[in-house]
């Protein structure tokens, strides 16, 4: 989120919240993926506190179809 102005980050980020939310209601599985996981780099608490109790966020360190 850092690399998008505030202006165009918060709709992304309200949006993401809502597709959470509708998953949740429907029951549809949610899988939470981020790109580059680290000690100063993770999900954002207000997106993070919607995910149900332990759910696993998996680090994306491979990119491109090949692997």
């Amino acid at each position: 989120m850092s690399k998008l102005l505030p202006a165009k980050g918060e709709p992304l980020i309200e949006r993401v919240a809502w597709i959470v939310r509708v998953a949740q209601a429907l029951d549809i599985p949610i899988f939470a993926i981020l790109e580059n996981i680290s000690a100063d780099v993770n999900m954002l608490p207000r997106l993070k506190a919607l995910l149900p109790q332990g759910q696993m966020v998996f680090n994306k360190i491979v990119f491109g179809l090949y692997g």
